[in-house]
């Protein structure tokens, strides 16, 4: 085999090597994000369902205005599904025993402080 030939067959190895490389290494990068998209879609549903839990009831310790808003009990049913949902994740909230002990450990940055 010529001096040349070989140079040219040594350079398409290294750069098969290359593109394989950059590919693994890609692929490994890209797979990453899904479990931090993962926790950030949770939380911006935790937080858009507290939002929409406090524009009814603002002080968070009266149900009563919950079953008597148009889609309430749809809120709270969200709020608890979600709280539980990220409790199994990466928050750890009470969401055992009643309803709105839930709402007030898992909103808690929304609902004001009551001692």
């Amino acid at each position: 085999m010529k001096k040349g030939v070989s140079l040219a067959i040594e350079t398409i190895i290294v750069i098969a090597l290359g593109v394989t490389i950059l590919m693994v290494l890609s692929t490994w990068l890209l797979s990453q994000q899904g479990p931090t998209q993962k926790i950030i879609d949770e939380t911006l549903e935790h937080r858009t369902a507290c939002a929409n839990y406090v524009s009814i009831d603002r002080s968070c310790n009266n149900l009563d205005r919950i079953d008597e808003a148009e889609n309430g009990n749809e809120i709270l049913n969200k709020v608890i599904d979600i709280c539980q949902k990220v409790n199994n994740g990466f928050y750890l909230y009470d969401c055992q025993g009643s309803d709105l002990n839930c709402v007030k450990a898992c909103c808690k940055d929304f609902c004001p402080y009551s001692p």
